[in-house]
């Protein structure tokens, strides 16, 4: 092969009957070899320009002498070589002075191709995908053709797929060629493979390397094997939310955590924590699995192995103590490795704690029953029972039909009416005071009335079922009539024996009708009755009593 070494052997004899003085060969070696060496086992050898010499010296009859000759094949091709010997000495028959035939060697083309094969990490995760890189040179000193690897992946490692930097891969039934065409001299042609697993445990694998061309040194065409070590792994995702995004100071809410295990293994001893943040305080948790703990503001939940698929739900209620944004992440663990850890902790969630108050509103009326046309109070009470302070308290109260506003104040703030709505604007009203407002009415229509007020504040209220007076005021406006009598008599002075008149007169004032209008008129001594007429109803009399109906 191109770039080997091989001999040419020159074997000469002397037939006789005489010695043979000053024997010299001759060898003029031919174009596509070059000399390395000779030894001659008489005499020395030579080489000049491509000549190469050996002075025998004498050759007694009968001897025989043996050159050889070593030379290194530098061109491909077929190489044709003849060595002639001679001597001082005449020859009976010099045709056998020349080696006939001449000795032919072919040199053929040969490369030293050599392979290496490293993984991307020693270790991988079960179902995760991992690299082979393959790198392919060829160390001359002729080009490769036809330049294929073979890669049999072992069991539990899966082909994904492949880049070449010539060529192309294939991969069957888990064995993946790689077919580079020619690689020439000094030249070098990388394979990555990107494989999975779907078994954990040792794997080890090797390439190989082949082509049409003649390897010098077969002996690095396969690599070592490279080992890579398969380990559990199990996908841990995290996700947390809360029901509300704002909070009444004193109120509770309760945050959701849900842990997925998304394969391909289980994950054991895992573990979720959370940290309760400033402005919220513990009340109570719970976990679907395992056994969940809090010492101090931190919450942790053991659910022990997780299956491949497996769903774990925990739940945790605080109380906001604390005005502000409070923001809470949650994060979990695993002793099985987790391919994916940017899943492992949610974004914090975010919740602002807002003051609160809870306004309640009394209310109550200075009479349960009113004549038509009098006025009468209602008295609204509003009390702040916190925690906050309430700012920018106001009451709204519109007036029944059958009252009329009449006026109106407050403990604290300002009243004012329009189109028969009261408003009072009470201003702030600390956790724990109370205000009062007092309306006065007239009663405008017969009937019952029925009232309520509500207050409201910018601050949040907790309960809003007290803003409202419940039950609502009644106040029964009833008819009224404002009766008058006068009586006078026909004469001042009257004889005995003599008549004279009483008129009575009875006059309605209003505001209502009076109903069933009854006059009594007791006589006085010395006076008997005669007659008695009524421009309405009847007149009678009984033993001296005169009623008029």
């Amino acid at each position: 092969g191109l770039g080997e070494q091989f001999d040419y052997e020159i074997v000469v004899t002397n037939n006789g009957p005489s010695t043979a003085e000053n024997v010299v060969t001759t060898d003029t070696l031919p174009a596509g070899v070059i000399f390395v060496n000779g030894v001659s086992t008489s005499g020395t050898v030579t080489e000049t320009a491509g000549v190469v010499t050996a002075d025998i010296g004498d050759l007694a009859s009968g001897d025989v002498v043996t050159i050889t000759l070593t030379v290194e094949a530098i061109a491909v091709g077929e190489t044709t070589n003849t060595a002639v010997v001679d001597s001082t000495t005449s020859d009976v028959d010099t045709t056998d002075n020349t080696t006939t035939p001449p000795v032919t060697v072919d040199v053929f083309p040969v490369a030293d191709l050599s392979v290496t094969k490293t993984a991307s990490a020693p270790t991988a995760l079960l179902g995760q995908p991992f690299t082979y890189t393959i790198t392919i040179t060829n160390n001359g000193p002729s080009t490769a053709v036809d330049v294929y690897t073979t890669d049999t992946l072992p069991s539990g490692v899966v082909y994904v797929s492949s880049t070449t930097t010539t060529g192309t891969v294939t991969a069957n039934a888990g064995v993946v060629v790689a077919s580079l065409g020619d690689i020439a001299v000094g030249d070098s042609e990388t394979i990555v493979l990107t494989v999975s697993t779907t078994t954990t445990g040792l794997k080890n694998n090797r390439a190989r390397v082949d082509s049409s061309t003649v390897d010098l040194d077969p002996s690095d065409n396969l690599t070592p094997q490279v080992p890579v070590l398969v380990i559990r792994a199990a996908d841990l995702s995290i996700t947390k939310t809360s029901p509300v995004s704002e909070i009444a100071l004193g109120e509770q809410f309760t945050y959701t955590i849900t842990v997925t295990n998304s394969g391909p293994s289980s994950a054991t001893n895992t573990a979720i924590t959370d940290t309760i943040p400033a402005g919220l305080t513990y009340v109570s948790s719970t976990t679907s699995q395992g056994s969940i703990f809090r010492v101090g503001n931190l919450v942790s939940a053991f659910p022990g192995t997780i299956v491949s698929g497996g769903v774990v739900t925990i739940t945790i209620t605080v109380r906001a103590t604390a005005v502000g944004l409070t923001s809470n992440p949650a994060s979990v663990t695993s002793l099985t490795a987790d391919p994916n850890t940017g899943n492992n902790t949610t974004p914090p969630v975010l919740v602002d704690v807002v003051p609160a108050s809870n306004l309640a509103v009394t209310k109550t009326a200075s009479a349960d029953e009113i004549g038509l046309g009098e006025q009468f109070t209602y008295t609204i009470t509003v009390t702040n029972n916190g925690p906050s302070t309430a700012e920018d308290v106001f009451t709204t109260d519109t007036l029944p039909a059958g009252t009329t506003y009449v006026s109106g104040s407050a403990s604290q703030g300002s009243v004012s009416e329009s189109g028969n709505e009261v408003v009072a604007d009470l201003g702030t009203i600390p956790a724990g005071d109370s205000v009062t407002i007092t309306i006065t009415v007239e009663a405008s229509a017969v009937g019952s009335t029925i009232n309520t007020a509500t207050a409201d504040s910018s601050t949040t209220d907790v309960d809003t079922n007290d803003n409202t007076n419940d039950p609502p005021v009644t106040v029964e406006v009833v008819a009224a009539a404002d009766l008058n009598v006068t009586k006078t008599a026909s004469v001042d002075e009257i004889e005995l024996g003599e008549q004279f008149s009483y008129e009575i007169v009875v006059t309605n004032n209003g505001p209502s009708t009076a109903e069933n209008v009854i006059t009594t008129d007791t006589l006085p001594s010395g006076v008997t009755f005669v007659s008695g007429v009524s421009t309405s109803g009847t007149v009678t009399e009984t033993s001296g009593v005169v009623t008029a109906e």
